[in-house]
């Protein structure tokens, strides 16, 4: 009732829609979270996006993500991460070629950035290639040993390679 009313009196602060997005994913109802996050997706911001196209790529719309993301890149040059984002969503819609593409562009210009290398390993081992794979998560557990993903990404390349031990 609370966040109701905020809403009502405010319908774009951010701090209502976003407690609002959270209450309806944390109370289950996970379709009633989008307006919220539609709304705070219009102020343009990066994260905010960000979150959306997160909610449609585990809502099992990767296009809805993709077209969002393109419009921001359009909108904006400068966004951090945005090309390991995009590339995320077409794996995620099934279009591996496009996301390998995008991650190698985003390797070409910073050859450490953590989440395209275990990225790029996760298409690569999807598509059976283990040992490209294990190259590239093993890049990204070096660039950052503390990475809990990286770790985790190692241990699937090792079961992979049936070298459960490691």
């Amino acid at each position: 009732k609370a966040f109701i009313g905020a809403l009502q009196a405010d319908p774009d602060n951010v701090v209502a829609n976003r407690a609002m997005a959270a209450f309806t994913v944390a109370t289950g109802r996970y379709r009633d979270a989008e307006v919220y996050l539609q709304h705070l997706a219009k102020s343009g911001d990066p994260s905010s996006v960000f979150t959306l196209t997160d909610y449609y790529i585990a809502s099992g719309r990767a296009k809805d993500a993709i077209v969002r993301l393109e419009a921001l890149g359009k909108e904006r040059k400068d966004i951090p991460n945005l090309g390991e984002r995009l590339a995320r969503a077409y794996a995620a819609g099934g279009d591996n070629t496009r996301a390998k593409s995008l991650i190698e562009q985003v390797l070409a210009g910073n050859p450490a950035a953590v989440d395209a290398q275990l990225l790029k390993g996760q298409l690569l081992l999807n598509e059976g290639h283990k040992e490209e794979a294990f190259t590239a998560v093993k890049a990204a557990a070096s660039s950052n040993p503390q990475s809990a993903e990286a770790q985790f990404a190692l241990g699937r390349v090792f079961a992979s390679r049936g070298d459960k031990a490691a």
